[in-house]
């Protein structure tokens, strides 16, 4: 699934990059939850509103992801019940090209790791990185 926001990344970034913002999701985009409240507090009533589009962009499948700005428009009029404003959109351009970076670390920190909440089991636990490969005739796992 390729949400909305991830889609108008792509589109905004172009290939290169949008490739990877592809995978971006709403962990990885709160941390600019206070940048786009500040700069689109214009376009929304509170910024609670704002936060709840930013989220639902981050959320949402994308129905036009060759055309994300539709998306955009549309989680926008769903929200606040009216027309997405003239400028909206170049403005939220302007803000993926200026966060790029952010939003690219975001996805790659998030892709190089997981956390585990608890583990349990009756016999030892083995957390094994790297390639695996198997020694036949032995029972062990080698790690490279």
């Amino acid at each position: 699934m390729i949400t909305v926001l991830s889609a108008f990344g792509m589109w905004t970034l172009g290939a290169a990059s949008g490739g990877v913002v592809g995978n971006l999701s709403y962990d990885g985009v709160k941390k600019l939850n206070k940048s786009f409240k500040e700069r689109f507090k214009k376009y929304y009533k509170s910024e609670e509103e704002a936060e709840v589009h930013l989220e639902l962009m981050s959320t949402a499948q994308s129905t036009n992801p060759k055309k994300p700005f539709r998306d955009v428009e549309d989680t926008f009029e769903d929200i606040m019940s009216t027309e997405l404003p003239k400028g909206f959109i170049e403005e939220f351009k302007e803000w993926i090209l200026e966060n790029q970076e952010v939003l690219l670390n975001s996805v790659q920190n998030n892709s190089n790791s997981f956390n585990i909440g608890s583990q349990s089991a009756q016999g030892d636990i083995n957390n094994v990185n790297g390639t695996q490969i198997v020694n036949r005739g032995t029972t062990g796992v080698r790690n490279e």
